[in-house]
């Protein structure tokens, strides 16, 4: 099991995987139920195992971990991508701590017994929750543990070299500069911030232009885990929780809110089919009034662009039979069903409206290709939009188009402005009041 923090997750490389993981095949079962099948009796006895083989576990994973002991009284704990951090910062101060690299879970107490042996002070790095902290803290006796229970080290927010160079000169009691220049520092402090927003060109912009149209602000919008979880920007997402969420939330909420309040959860094509399904066929069964909007991307876009059933391809790019999305719906028990072209506005919201005045489970699937998957198809449109002389933003303040927040609009003082990353969809054109969006 993997233990990712936020800057491993964001880190990609090439991994080449040799032949012997290429090659392993697992042919045998050996059929032990006692083990395999936790009925309670079962169970009763295979914990008795598990805690005889703590031990063993323990001390197998304690040569993963690396402890290089120094004469220095000053002892630094920490694990994964921080251990980077702190080699960096202590070669900075020009320290020789005792460190010790933690690799895996559970810890050893002996690895940690010969740190506290050799030091009077100890400082724990670590990523998220103070894990390792608690177990050090548990087993130093009389010497000092520094770290997030104490303050040296934050708990809220990512660790960096800067923050651990300060955490360190706390410790020791140096004051401790950063090297990040200070016309850098002014930069970031003028630089206005800003939401994410999604893609030039993204359907589900779209979508969501219309779902607030027909819905307006008061209706609760149930949101999920994706690249529409963006559309908070756009006022239409109000809560967000983990993959399939959306759907099991947004029939709580109607229990909740007696039917006073419209309720929208917003799922994604792979989400739904990942973990969406269970929440219809309880919503369906339990009769919610609630409307459900499918964003059908035909993609798995925010994590990579991976393919889920409905595409028809498997991971290893084997086409087979797509799991068809419409019939999967029916024969949950939804009567109300409706598929849209998120590019046409007029079409979009007019299932909208029906699905808004519909009783029970609505569902609208508002389909169209990830525009990522569109240009490396090579099949993006080359027209663009331009704006004309009769915009009236100068006059009237109208940034009617600016309410899609599409990263190809910006505004001069006298009229709105659409740049190069234009893919041509037409949307903006559709909601302009004064006919000032024409196709370049």
């Amino acid at each position: 099991m993997l233990r990712p923090t936020t800057r491993v997750s964001h880190a990609r490389a090439s991994v080449t995987l040799s032949g012997h993981y290429m090659d392993q095949r697992f042919p045998h079962f050996e059929k032990r139920p006692e083990r395999w099948v936790m009925v309670p009796t079962n169970a009763r006895q295979r914990h008795v195992e598990l805690n005889k083989i703590q031990p063993l576990l323990c001390s197998e994973l304690a040569s993963l971990s690396r402890l290089d002991l120094k004469k220095s009284q000053l002892g630094v704990v920490t694990s994964g991508i921080a251990a980077k951090y702190v080699e960096e910062a202590v070669m900075k101060l020009q320290l020789e701590p005792s460190l010790l690299r933690i690799a895996a879970y559970p810890i050893d107490a002996g690895v940690i017994a010969a740190l506290v042996n050799n030091s009077s002070q100890i400082l724990v790095v670590e990523e998220l929750e103070p894990v390792i902290e608690e177990k050090v803290k548990a087993l130093a006796g009389t010497v000092e543990v520094f770290g997030k229970f104490t303050g040296h080290v934050p708990r809220e927010g990512e660790l960096t070299v800067d923050v651990v160079l300060q955490s360190l000169g706390e410790v020791i009691g140096r004051f401790v500069t950063t090297d990040v220049p200070a016309e850098l520092i002014a930069a970031e402090h003028a630089l206005p911030s800003r939401l994410p927003v999604l893609c030039a060109g993204c359907p589900h912009r779209a979508t969501f232009y219309a779902l607030k149209k027909v819905f307006r602000k008061s209706a609760i919008y149930v949101g999920d885990i994706g690249c529409y979880t963006l559309g908070v920007s756009q006022g239409t997402i109000d809560t967000t929780l983990c993959m399939g969420a959306s759907i099991s939330m947004g029939s709580g909420f109607d229990a909740a809110c007696g039917g006073v309040k419209n309720i929208v959860s917003v799922i994604g094509d792979s989400t739904f089919v990942h973990t969406g399904v269970p929440g219809l066929i309880n919503a369906a069964y339990n009769g919610a009034k609630m409307t459900l909007v499918i964003m059908d991307n035909n993609t798995t876009a925010m994590t990579g662009h991976q393919p889920h059933p409905c595409t028809g391809v498997t991971a290893t790019g084997v086409c087979n039979a797509p799991t068809p999305m419409e019939d999967l719906i029916k024969a949950i028990g939804v009567k109300g069903l409706y598929v849209v072209d998120p590019y046409n506005l007029a079409e979009t919201e007019e299932a909208f409206i029906k699905a808004k005045n519909g009783d029970g489970v609505q569902v609208v699937i508002a389909r169209r290709p990830c525009i990522i998957s569109v240009k490396k198809a090579g099949a993006l449109a080359k027209t663009k939009k331009r704006v004309t002389s009769t915009c009236q933003n100068y006059f009237a303040s109208c940034k009617l188009c600016g309410t899609l927040f599409c990263p190809s609009i910006s505004y001069s003082d006298t009229c709105a402005l659409i740049s190069e990353d234009c893919v041509g969809c037409g949307v903006c054109e559709q909601i302009c009041e004064f006919d000032a969006i024409k196709t370049a």
